[in-house]
């Protein structure tokens, strides 16, 4: 398949401190194996902001996926949920490996290039609700466990 000559920012997230940008097509097109987010993010107080880079990984096989995640990290010593972040998303790159060659993308821009998200420690609620308690080890237990599980 081609690659996409149209992208949209689905979303963009700030927490644990990093800025997560979701990319998705709004062609035939697909994304390669590698997708490279270069932006900006003012922090709570700063007089001007932090650049910040992130590399996200396609869906197996290469060359299929529609849709990517990106985080990129920065410092931020007082970083706290419930605080206001701007960004802004300068540049998306594309390549088949990590290594590169990294090719710009420069079709038209769908969606939040830019904003202010208010953060949010996601990352750390997503993986608490991942957390599966200890399977009970009786039988009533373990028909409740399942049951949990299937409807929970």
């Amino acid at each position: 398949m081609a690659v996409t000559r149209k992208i949209k920012v689905k979303s963009a997230q700030v927490g644990d401190p990093n800025l997560t940008v979701q990319l998705g097509v709004e062609d035939t097109g697909v994304f390669p194996a590698f997708v490279q987010v270069n932006a900006q993010v003012t922090l709570p107080g700063a007089a001007s902001p932090t650049w910040v880079s992130g590399v996200g990984q396609t869906n197996v096989p290469p060359n299929t996926s529609t849709a990517v995640t990106v985080q990129c990290s920065f410092p931020d010593s007082t970083y706290a949920p419930g605080q206001s972040f701007a960004y802004t998303i300068n540049s998306v790159q594309f390549a088949d490996t990590r290594q590169g060659p990294w090719t710009l993308y420069t079709g038209p821009q769908d969606g939040a290039w830019n904003g202010s998200v208010i953060s949010n420690d996601f990352l750390v609620a997503a993986a608490k609700k991942a957390a599966a308690p200890p399977v009970p080890t009786s039988f009533v237990g373990s028909i409740v466990a399942f049951f949990r599980r299937l409807f929970g």
